[in-house]
């Protein structure tokens, strides 16, 4: 899985991306409306991840429709 990731990284201008999703994703706050998901939804969790936590599965479960939820125990952020 490694090599893969390190392949995707060293592409030109993947390292720039990676980091302005993040400065992004902390400066513009999503704005969620109260719809639900319509369409049939499979959220895998890493269960040892450090920067979500787990409850975030649930929560978004909740705001779908047809949902389900997996926690991986010994997966981390990187699926």
């Amino acid at each position: 899985d490694l090599a893969r990731y390190r392949t995707g990284w060293s592409q030109p201008g993947a390292l720039t991306a990676m980091l302005k999703w993040y400065r992004a994703a902390l400066r513009h706050r999503p704005r969620y409306d109260e719809r639900r998901i319509a369409k049939p939804i499979r959220i895998i969790w890493g269960d040892r991840d450090v920067a979500l936590d787990a409850s975030l599965a649930e929560a978004g479960q909740a705001r779908c429709a047809q949902a389900e939820v997996f926690h991986l125990e010994d997966a981390t952020h990187w699926l």
